[in-house]
C-alpha cells in the first residue's frame, strides 16, 4: 500500500486539530494598525513539525492549506459561525464568517521573503469578491551554524525547540493602497524576530526562514544522517571482516604449524621405532654372541 493512501486526509487533519490546546497563548506578539503578528514556539510547534515529518509523503499542498485554514479558524472562532470552502459566485472562499459576513483568505509560504509576501498580498487584493482579511503562515527555525561560520557563540545549544510558526493576520478591508501594509509587514516581522531573540537570549541572526513547510530539508538531513550512520556501520563491518581475515590467517598458520609439528612427531616416532628395531637387532646379535661364548667355554672345559 502506498504511504499516501495509508492515511486519510481527515485522519491527518484530526491529528493536527488535537494540538489546539498548545496554541492558546502566543510566544511573542506585535500589533500594528492593519496587521497582527503572532509567533508560536516550542511544544505546540514541535508537535506540529513532528506530524509534518510523520505524514510527510501523505501531505500535499492542498492538505497543508486545509490544516492551517481549519486549525486556526477553530482556534480563533471555535467550531461555529465559520464556513470552510464557501462558494461565492465563481470563487471558492477559504473561510467565511457567517454573522460578520467576513471573507478570510489563507496562505502558507515556504522559504519566506518580503517579495513573496508582497506578491501574495497583491494577488489576494485583486480577488473578487474582495477578501476582508488575509492570514499568512510560515515557519522559521534556529540555525546556530551561521554563528559558527563567523566564530561567534550562542546559548542556542541549551534550547530544546528550534522551530517557530509565524501567523500574520492582515486586515484588508478599507485599504486602497498596499504601501502602508507593506511597511507594517517589514517593521512588524523585524520587531517580532527581535523580541523572540531577546526573550530566548540568542542572536536574531540565527532565526531564519524555513525552506519548506513540509520540512523536506530536515527529512533530507535525517536521510544524510542515516546514510552517514550506514557508512559508519559499513566501515565497522569492513574492520570486522579484516579482523576475521587476520584471525583466519592466524588459524591457518596455526593449522600449518600444527601439521608441521604432527609431521615432525611422526618422523620422530619413526626414528624411535627405527632405533628400537636396531636395538632389538643388536640385542639379538648380542644374545647369539653370548650363546656362542658360553658354548665355547663349555667345550674348553670338556677338553674338546
Amino acid at each position: 500500500m502506498n504511504k499516501k493512501d495509508s492515511y486519510s486526509r481527515n485522519k491527518i487533519l484530526q491529528k493536527f486539530l488535537g494540538l489546539k490546546t498548545y496554541f492558546r497563548s502566543v510566544f511573542q506578539e506585535v500589533r500594528l494598525e492593519h496587521t497582527q503578528f503572532s509567533m508560536y514556539y516550542c511544544n505546540g510547534v514541535m508537535r506540529f513539525v513532528s506530524y509534518f515529518k510523520k505524514y510527510g509523503r501523505a501531505i500535499d499542498k492542498g492538505l497543508i492549506h486545509d490544516i492551517f485554514k481549519v486549525f486556526f479558524s477553530q482556534l480563533k472562532y471555535g467550531l461555529n459561525g465559520v464556513e470552510v470552502e464557501k462558494e461565492v459566485g465563481k470563487r471558492r472562499i477559504d473561510l467565511y464568517r457567517t454573522v460578520e459576513g467576513e471573507i478570510i483568505e489563507v496562505k502558507t509560504i515556504s522559504n519566506i521573503s518580503f517579495k513573496k509576501i508582497y506578491g501574495t498580498i497583491k494577488s489576494v487584493f485583486k480577488l473578487v469578491p474582495k477578501a476582508d482579511r488575509l492570514w499568512l503562515f510560515f515557519f522559521m527555525k534556529l540555525m546556530p551554524s551561521i554563528l559558527k561560520k563567523k566564530n561567534q557563540k550562542d546559548n542556542v545549544k541549551d534550547l530544546k525547540c528550534k522551530y517557530f510558526l509565524i501567523f500574520i493576520d492582515i486586515i484588508i478591508t478599507g485599504v486602497e493602497d498596499l504601501t502602508e501594509i507593506n511597511k507594517e509587514l517589514e517593521s512588524g516581522i523585524k520587531e517580532l524576530i527581535e523580541s523572540g531573540a531577546e526573550e530566548l537570549d540568542i542572536s536574531k541572526e540565527i532565526i531564519i526562514p524555513l525552506e519548506n513547510v513540509v520540512f523536506v530539508e530536515d527529512l533530507k538531513r535525517e536521510l544524510e544522517e542515516s546514510k552517514k550512520e550506514l557508512e559508519e556501520k559499513e566501515k565497522e563491518l569492513k574492520e570486522k571482516e579484516k579482523e576475521l581475515k587476520e584471525k583466519e590467517k592466524e588459524l591457518k598458520k596455526e593449522k600449518l604449524d600444527k601439521k608441521k609439528k604432527l609431521k615432525e612427531l611422526k618422523r620422530e616416532k619413526l626414528e624411535k621405532k627405527k632405533i628400537k628395531d636396531e636395538l632389538e637387532k643388536k640385542e639379538k646379535e648380542l644374545q647369539e654372541l653370548r650363546k656362542k661364548i658360553k658354548n665355547h667355554e663349555i667345550n674348553e672345559k670338556k677338553g674338546i
